[in-house]
């Protein structure tokens, strides 16, 4: 027996979604570049705020999402330090996934959050964003991004224990770029 539909009754939650996406992009190219990062922003606190344990929480990457938008209308300090946690913490989940371009593109974010003066003032969380970061390129294949990820690591860290992820990544890059092996291991 088949199914028959009126006009008026609700599609498949497919394409439901994937027609609210379409919408989404049609308001959003109505709207010019200011009054949409000062929306996604907005869109990012609010979910922040309504969801206690954020960090475990599936909307993670939503609201990850939503506040890199924004970042230039961040202009508190804590603020910025508290989205860079939460752009390090997506960076995580996305490389626990196996979606590396995304955490790159996560502890990209969370870097600029912290911004030129991030390493004098969170050492330990622009460590483990340029650390992870030089991993996630590495193995999403963007070894320039890996090299410039790799070497802020090793020109700013403190000690060789701090160097070590980002002498793994720049050894992996060497090992699964042909003819590079014998540079992987002068590293």
């Amino acid at each position: 027996m088949s199914e028959t539909r009126s006009i008026g009754d609700a599609p498949e939650e497919g394409w439901r979604q994937r027609g609210s996406r379409r919408g989404q992009q049609a308001a959003a190219a109505l709207i010019d570049d200011a009054a949409l990062a000062a929306t996604r922003l907005a869109i990012g606190r609010t979910l922040l705020a309504a969801t206690p344990d954020i960090e475990k929480d599936e909307s993670l990457f939503a609201v990850a999402g939503h506040l890199n938008e924004g970042d230039a209308l961040v202009a508190d300090r804590a603020e910025r330090d508290r989205y860079a946690a939460l752009a390090l913490a997506a960076g995580r989940r996305a490389m626990a996934a196996a979606a590396y371009a995304p955490a790159a593109r996560y502890l990209a974010a969370g870097v600029a959050f912290l911004g030129d003066d991030g390493w004098a003032r969170s050492y330990e969380l622009m460590l483990a964003l340029h650390s992870l970061a030089a991993q996630a390129n590495q193995l999403a294949g963007d070894l320039d991004a890996m090299e410039r990820a790799a070497g802020e690591v090793l020109s700013r860290a403190r000690g060789l224990l701090d160097k070590l992820d980002a002498y793994e990544a720049r050894i992996l890059s060497r090992y699964a770029t042909p003819g590079k092996v014998e540079e992987g291991l002068e590293i």
